[in-house]
């Protein structure tokens, strides 16, 4: 079996390593014979990351645009050549302009080969991928894949019978990790409560709207069990923002720095904007820090109502108070221990890493 897989940038690009990178090791194994095509190298993957506000972003994505077309077309016509058994798209082929000298060239790829296209996010509301590419991957695609069943309604009526639900999830260390990672938490819970948020910097604005209650909890929780609360915001980007007793760590996120610092931290937070892009989201964040055997708090907002239950953390809706359940959390040890517990039994039955590369196989296979 031989499969073509288009990404962005499957190390670098979070979208691309969890939804399809993470398993490639996997499907070597099973026999798949695995082709990663990428859009953009490193370098410039991270420039266009790092551009973020800058000046000059607009005229370096233009000029990566026109790379990344004469990419896809190489990559598109040697797949013809080759006759693939499968074709995996993550995402879109090209983000937001697709040019009209490779809608042929697509279509003749997807019409000849079988294809699963998987979107993630709400790609269309936040208009990443464009009409004429979207048509294209809704007619050919044999499998539209999307994190749950209300990434099913994000497409037209007439093309939901090809789709299928695989949530973003992630490798755990395993039941005997996290109970050591869990076990030096509880020896620094009396000194220190340390949160993790982790995110990109479009993303960096949610934090706004807890920040507030965050720092009030943190005086009361300082107050009643002199006990420091700290902020550990992983981002491409940091977050400035001036506080009076919550402490605020900024980290640059690095895949496995991620990973280290949400197994130190005793809460993972998810807050979210209640809108339409935000409730196609796939509460991947929440996800991670189940697997790790982390309480969270996330706003009740689209797919994290699926994600958290009252055993391993809590939903806030728009009017609920984030720091009255901080202070719960961060002083009731019992509390704290019995949430923690149900976090990664929570993971393992509904999000358990092995059970969807073993679903992800069998779609390629069937």
């Amino acid at each position: 079996m031989t499969l073509s897989v288009y990404v962005r940038n499957c190390n670098n690009n979070p979208a691309d390593y969890y939804r399809i990178g993470q398993y490639i090791p996997l499907l070597n194994q099973a026999g798949i014979d695995v082709t990663v095509n990428e859009s953009v190298s490193d370098s410039e993957y991270w420039c266009n990351i790092n551009s973020y506000g800058k000046w000059w972003r607009k005229l370096f994505q233009g000029l990566l645009l026109v790379r990344i077309s004469l990419r896809r077309r190489k990559q598109i016509l040697k797949d013809l050549d080759d006759r693939k058994d499968v074709i995996y798209i993550e995402r879109e082929m090209i983000p937001r302009y697709f040019p009209i000298f490779l809608t042929s060239k697509l279509t003749k790829l997807t019409a000849e080969t079988k294809v699963i296209w998987d979107f993630d996010d709400d790609i269309f509301e936040s208009e990443e991928i464009s009409e004429r590419e979207q048509l294209i991957l809704l007619e050919n695609s044999d499998i539209v894949q999307g994190i749950g069943e209300y990434a099913g309604t994000l497409i037209p009526e007439k093309y939901r019978g090809k789709f299928v639900e695989l949530p973003t999830t992630d490798d755990s260390s395993g039941k005997e990790k996290v109970s050591e990672f869990k076990s030096v938490r509880e020896n620094t819970y009396d000194d220190e409560f340390s949160i993790v948020w982790v995110g990109t910097a479009s993303n960096l604005s949610n934090l706004d709207l807890v920040i507030n209650s965050l720092d009030k909890a943190a005086k009361e929780i300082n107050a009643s069990s002199d006990k420091e609360v700290i902020l550990n915001i992983i981002c491409n980007l940091p977050y400035v923002r001036e506080t009076k007793y919550l402490k605020i760590k900024n980290i640059k996120w690095e895949r496995n720095l991620a990973k280290e610092q949400i197994r130190k931290s005793h809460l993972g937070i998810m807050p979210l904007v209640d809108g339409k892009f935000q409730r196609g989201k796939g509460g991947f964040k929440l996800i991670q820090y189940l697997s790790e055997g982390l309480p969270v708090i996330a706003s009740e907002v689209g797919f994290c109502r699926e994600v958290v239950t009252n055993e391993c953390g809590y939903l806030i809706d728009a009017d609920g108070e984030w720091g009255n359940t901080l202070v719960n959390i961060a002083t009731d040890k019992e509390l704290w221990n019995r949430l923690s517990e149900s976090a990664f039994e929570r993971y393992l039955d509904k999000f358990d890493f092995d059970k969807y590369a073993d679903v992800l196989i069998e779609r390629i296979n069937e």
